[in-house]
Formats: C-alpha cells, structure tokens, sequence
C-alpha cells in the first residue's frame, strides 16, 4: 500500500540459494548489492546495514531481522508514524510465528523467563540505560542515523536492530516502540538447537 520504496539486498554467504532466490526476481524495486567484506571489528549484520542503509536513496531506512514478513500495510504505517509524530525511528513487534513442538515448547515461555531474570523495575534503577524494548524490525530517518553514526556506535553487535534502537534512544532521538500483530510477522527457529543459540543472543 505504500508505492514509493526500494529493496536493497545482499548475500551474507548464505549456503541455501538465497542469492539464487533473489536474482530470481524480475522487479525494478529490488536492487542485489554486492558489498565489501566486514571491517576488522564489525560484525556482518551489522556491516550489511551500515552498507546498505549508505546505498539507501530513500529518506527513511526500513531494517529487518531475518525471518521477518512484512503485512501490506506495514511500511506505510512506519512512515506515518515518523513523519506524523515527527520520529527519527520507531521499532515495531512483530506477531511470533510458533509452529514446530520446539517453537511451541520453548518461545511462549521465553518472555516469562526474561522478565524474571531481568526484572524491569530493577534495570530502571539500577540501569535505566538498558530499560528499553525494541525489536528486528526498525524504521528511521536515514540522516539522523548517519548524524549520531548509529551503525559506527553498534558495530560489535550481534543483534543489529536491536541495539540501534538502543543506542539512537540514548543519544536523544525521538523513537517510539510499537506492538504490530497486525503489521508483520516473524518466524522463529524452528529447532531446540537453534532455539538455544538464538536465546543465548537475546540475553547477551
């Protein structure tokens, strides 16, 4: 629903045909973009969004973790939401997409278990630096990001999307955090393995 956008991809050398999958695509709007290998202290989701957000020709950035579906209305509503409550970048959360046992098993309780290993109510006192929710799926004005050097100050880290929220929210940008069931999906790991893995980065 919202006309005016362009998907700019890169393979981060995946081993599924991903790229294969892309170049598959006969659409003006997708742009396949090569980039140079990740500087010394980069992490590589966080090099890609550095590079493909300066390749970007739009004003405003939409960024998403892996797995992650967009519903029809989602960019429009991201780009009113900054534009209309004059926002330098929002997170929206989207709907968990549980189907395997170990989906099933594990994710519901993951929130619970987070809550009580890190009660809020203490991480506001003792740092409410870290208070904060976001999630993969972030929209932003590309400049104010570029201004602070967002991608330079989360370059470390494993959750990209995550931690650019964080760290544009203290540097004084206006962000907001939005619960978007409606708007986007995302769809977790589906094994016990991988559950654990990606867990083990949720509470680092």
């Amino acid at each position: 629903s919202y006309p005016e956008f362009e998907v700019l991809f890169t393979d981060l050398g995946s081993d599924d045909n991903t790229l294969k999958l892309a170049q598959g695509f006969q659409d003006s709007k997708l742009k396949v973009v090569d980039i140079p290998q990740p500087k010394p202290g980069w992490e590589p989701g966080a090099w890609a969004a550095d590079q493909l957000t300066r390749q970007a020709s739009g004003e405003i950035v939409v960024s998403l973790a892996a797995d992650t579906i967009l519903l029809p209305n989602a960019v429009a509503t991201m780009v009113s939401q900054i534009v209309n409550q004059d926002l330098q970048l929002v997170s929206f959360l989207p709907a968990d997409q549980n189907k395997t046992l170990a989906q099933k098993l594990v994710l519901n309780q993951n929130h619970f278990l987070l809550l009580g290993c890190y009660p809020a109510a203490l991480i506001e006192t003792k740092h409410p630096s870290i208070n904060l929710a976001y999630s993969g799926l972030i929209g932003f004005r590309k400049a104010a990001i570029t201004k602070i050097r967002g991608f330079e100050r989360i370059r470390k880290s494993p959750i990209p999307e995550m931690e650019l929220a964080r760290q544009a929210t203290n540097a004084g940008l206006a962000t907001q955090f939005y619960l978007t069931s409606d708007l986007a999906t995302s769809q977790n790991h589906a094994s016990f393995e991988m559950i654990f893995r990606d867990n083990v980065v949720r509470y680092y």
